[in-house]
């Protein structure tokens, strides 16, 4: 049995396009350390821009830079309130939801960061005192990067 392979028509990072229009994603749904926001000036400075949407209980901090100096388009952090969980298991689980939840939808702000060339820092805030389920964080993510998204392709839109 031979496969029959279709000419590529392109190779962007994130896609194969093939010549018959169709498209398959090769961006890998991990969460590498490389992604990972740790640099305390590059968290303060996120802090300290202020622009942030919330989808309660959860907060989206979110810096948007047009130079795109780093080599990941996207960085993430995730926090939660010690005032919250007191149990250090708790918020570590908390965290945990948060990152799995992102891993899976993360794809439309890295669409977004390599068609306009730009790199978005993010740090995701949970604030409530009840532990939540995977489903309940899951929706809530969807929802903040769909937001998100939309929100930066018109402010993009706008600078171009």
């Amino acid at each position: 049995m031979h496969l029959k392979y279709e000419p590529l028509v392109s190779l962007s990072a994130r896609y194969l396009i093939l010549s018959t229009g169709l498209f398959y994603s090769i961006m890998k749904y991990t969460l590498g350390k490389s992604e990972k926001l740790k640099s305390r000036k590059q968290i303060d400075q996120l802090f300290k821009a202020r622009k942030f949407v919330t989808q309660s209980p959860i907060r989206l901090f979110y810096e948007l830079h047009m130079n795109k100096a780093s080599t990941t388009p996207v960085q993430v952090g995730f926090s939660c309130s010690k005032k919250f969980f007191k149990q250090a298991t708790r918020r570590n689980r908390v965290k945990r939801l948060l990152r799995e939840a992102y891993r899976k939808q993360k794809a439309p702000l890295w669409a977004l960061c390599d068609e306009y060339g730009c790199s978005l820092s993010l740090f995701w805030l949970y604030g409530h005192k009840e532990l939540p389920t995977l489903q309940e964080i899951e929706q809530k993510v969807d929802k903040l990067v769909v937001f998100l998204t939309e929100k930066l392709q018109k402010q993009l839109a706008v600078k171009e």
